[in-house]
Formats: structure tokens, sequence, C-alpha cells
């Protein structure tokens, strides 16, 4: 197989354990012991083994504790040690702006048991929680590759001149999955106009660049866990969902559900950084890990309007937080407006009954 390109950036997250450190004295050589993570059974050096939050002594490597939480935490709502099951909080420590672009998960023993209301409420906000901590890394992380591919906003720039090499059925192909119609457009230019009008030049720039695998580099944009961002179109993250969360089986029938929600719902993919519901024509980058970390238990996206905001157009976190307020009070205006249409809703019924008897 061809050997995997090496990032920059991006590739690895440390840790730490609440009230201890994962670093090493580098005058103190390791200290060589018979000791394999309990898991994979892969040999463990004394520097190399995770410092836990609970008290048990077994050994871990940052893997497969990281995978064990994860599983606990989509099966019973709650990140446990797999050993004891106590209850582990998970942080994250997104790290300095002009640091190295990796982060560090923090591990600590949980307060109560997972089991009261109390818990119950917390752990529907352990999700969001690790996804605005983890938003600076994920946007600077976002910066330095539009930084490595200058291309991107060249291509912003002038999305006609990168439009111009692509076939007629691409240039289709791209129209259709923005929401555009071909119809009526016979020559080249008039695609190409219409696909610069549906979807700027950003965007553009995101579809050209996916298309060339990384900007020709060999590396995608990265995740905040380390792994590899894949940009899908929005129906093709649906399908993915179906298969992996819901269980749905590969078949035609995929296909007719996904004609039929395509125009009339929102789909279950949510934005990361922005915290939107995105339309199952919205493309998404999505982390090819997956479920298979603590850290985005959920799975991780980020909505093509993002990319573009922080890869090609360089914004600061300035514009997060803003996008991030802005949302919170939309959300409340249209919770407001639902609840006071279901009370007149209810309201025009008992009239109707009264009318009725």
């Amino acid at each position: 197989a061809a050997a995997t390109p090496r990032c920059s950036v991006g590739t690895e997250f440390a840790h730490r354990a609440a009230g201890s450190s994962a670093t090493r004295d580098p005058s103190r050589p390791d200290r060589r012991r018979p000791m394999e993570c309990a898991i994979c059974f892969d040999p463990l050096l004394e520097s190399e083994r995770l410092p836990l939050p609970c008290r048990c002594t077994v050994p871990y490597c940052l893997g497969c504790w990281d995978r064990a939480l994860a599983s606990s935490f989509n099966s019973a709502g709650h990140a446990r040690c797999p050993s004891c099951r106590r209850p582990v909080r998970v942080d994250f420590d997104p790290g300095d702006e002009d640091g190295p672009a990796r982060g560090r998960l923090i591990f600590s023993a949980e307060t109560g048991d997972g089991s009261s209301a109390e818990d119950a409420v917390s752990k529907e906000g352990v999700v969001n929680r690790l996804a605005e901590q983890a938003a600076p890394l994920m946007t600077r992380l976002l910066r330095r590759f539009g930084e490595r591919h200058s291309s991107l906003r060249a291509i912003a720039e002038a999305p006609s001149e990168a439009l111009r090499g692509r076939s007629i059925r691409e240039l289709k192909a791209w129209l259709k999955e923005v929401g555009g119609s071909d119809s009526g457009l016979l020559e080249k230019a008039d695609l190409i106009d219409a696909l610069i009008a549906k979807a700027g030049g950003g965007m553009i720039a995101s579809r050209v660049v996916a298309a060339t695998e990384g900007g020709g580099e060999g590396c995608p944009p990265l995740c905040v866990c380390g792994g590899a961002l894949e940009r899908l179109t929005g129906r093709a993250r649906m399908r993915q969902l179906l298969i992996e969360q819901h269980g749905v089986r590969e078949s035609a029938n995929i296909d007719a559900l996904l004609d039929h929600a395509a125009d009339r719902m929102p789909s279950s993919v949510i934005c990361d950084l922005c915290d939107t519901q995105l339309s199952p024509l919205q493309p998404v980058y999505t982390c090819a890990n997956g479920d298979a970390t603590i850290l985005h238990p959920t799975t991780y996206d980020v909505c093509e309007v993002c990319f573009v905001r922080y890869a090609v157009e360089g914004l600061g976190d300035e514009a997060l937080a803003t996008e991030r307020q802005l949302l919170y009070e939309e959300e409340e205006i249209e919770a407001q407006e639902e609840v006071e249409a279901q009370e007149s809703g209810g309201r025009g019924e008992a009239a109707r009954g009264a009318l009725e008897g």
C-alpha cells in the first residue's frame, strides 16, 4: 500500500489527568517494565502509560482509553472507566493560537454516578461543551490549512478560471449539488456563471480543492482529534448516518428516502463550529474517525460555510463567537414562536369544539 503522507500539524493530541502531568522529564530515561495495554496488549513504557482520573491501576494506552470512553458514552450516555465504571469528566484544552496545532484532553473524576436527573441533564451538554472547547483549535487548523493552500484564495477571487478546465458533466453535477438547475443552460460559460452566482467563489474553491485531494499536497484538512476531514455532499452524509448510526440497510430504498427528504426536511447533521442544522443540500466536512473518540462521541462535522470562513477567508475566532451568539438568539426566538403557534392552535381547536358542541 502507498505510504500515507505525514501532515505537518494536528496529527495527534496530548492528554493529562486532572492534577497530574503527562509530560516526562527528558533528563530521566524511560523505565522499561513488562507492561502492556489492557485492551490492545501493545507494550507500554512507563512514560506512555495513561494517568487515570480514578484509583484504577490498570494500564491503558491513550487510544484504547479514548475509544472505551466514547463507546460507554454512546451506549450508556456517560463516559466511564472501562475497569471500575466510575464516571469520567472530559474537557479539552485547545492550546494557544501561536503554539502547535494540537490540543489536550483532560480527564477528571466526575461527580455523581450518572443516574440522577441532574446528571442526565449534564449528559446532554457534554457534546456541546466539548465542541465549544475544541472550536478554537478547529478554526486554527482551518486557517493553517488555508495558509498552506494558497490556491484556495486565488480560486475564490477568480473562480471562473478554475471552472473552465472542468467538464460540462462536472459543472452540471456541481450546480445540482448546490441546489441549482441547468435547465436552459446550453453553453459552458452559462453553467459557470450560474454556478458562481449560486455558490460563490469561496465554496467553489472548497469544491475544487477537495476534488484535487487536498490541493495536490496529499494532506486533507484535519479534525481536532487528528483525523482527516472528508468533504461529502449533504446527501452522502445523510446516507452515511442512516447506515452507520440508524442501522438502515444499504438498498435502493435509501435513495428513495433521500429523494423524499432532500427538499422537505433538514438533516440531522449539525456543524460543530456554528451549531447550525444543515440542509441535505449543503456539503459538509466530516471526520473520518466518526464517533470513535470521546472528543466528538457523536461524530464531527464542519459546514462548508465555516470552511470558507476560516480556511479561505482566514477569519479570526471573533467571527465564531459572534455567529454562535446570534444563532442562540435566533433559536430562542424560534422556540418562542413555536410555543405561541401551538398555544394559538390549541385555542382555535377549543373554539371549534365549542361551536360543534
